[in-house]
């Protein structure tokens, strides 16, 4: 009976080091993996490093990423991108900005023509300058109100409202510019 735990005790170890891929957990959406792994190649050629998606060290190299109009629809992994200042998200499936929450060296975003809804998470991202979030679903851009170094922030096409919003925004953080801060048709947010 001691050897059958044993092997049992084993095969668990085994399979909770080996079954898992880490790279798969970290990078679940293999269109936006795919990105990650192309941005590495390319500092890879830029200095001759073989960067890999697995390392995260390998992974702070990244400063600037463009992964617009590539099907993605999850950005999970995005959290390993400590050095990124520049991510570029426009023209995906995208529903939830989540992964962004802790980057505090972000500062251009563009997540325009997904389908956002919800820009809480971004409020921790404290570095961010500039943000494009037009064609999405918000309701709400008051979440972005503690982002005291926040200057741009594009809104056209989404689901605002209420007006007011505006003006708390600007009053919170006064060297804002909003653009395109029309009022949408509320059908288009049913």
């Amino acid at each position: 009976m001691r050897s059958i735990s044993g092997v049992i005790a084993t095969l668990l170890l085994l399979a909770a080091f080996t079954g898992c891929d880490n790279n798969e957990e970290a990078f679940p959406d293999a269109a936006f993996k795919a990105c990650v792994e192309k941005r590495l190649k390319d500092y890879s050629g830029f200095d001759g490093k073989d960067y890999k998606i697995e390392n995260d060290n390998d992974l702070e190299v990244i400063k600037i990423l463009a992964c617009g109009g590539g099907g993605i629809s999850s950005i999970k992994g995005s959290e390993r991108l400590l050095n990124v200042q520049t991510l570029a998200l426009n023209q995906n499936q995208i529903e939830s900005v989540e992964p962004l929450r802790h980057l505090k060296k972000l500062e251009l975003l563009n997540i325009a023509t997904n389908k956002i809804v919800d820009l809480e998470p971004l409020a921790e991202a404290s570095s961010l300058r500039n943000i494009n979030i037009m064609g999405n679903y918000v309701k709400d851009i008051l979440p972005l109100s503690p982002l005291k170094n926040l200057r741009d922030l594009y809104v056209k096409n989404n689901c605002i409202v209420d007006a007011s919003q505006f003006d708390t925004l600007r009053t919170a953080i006064p060297e804002l510019s909003i653009w395109d801060e029309d009022i949408q048709d509320p059908s288009r947010c049913q």
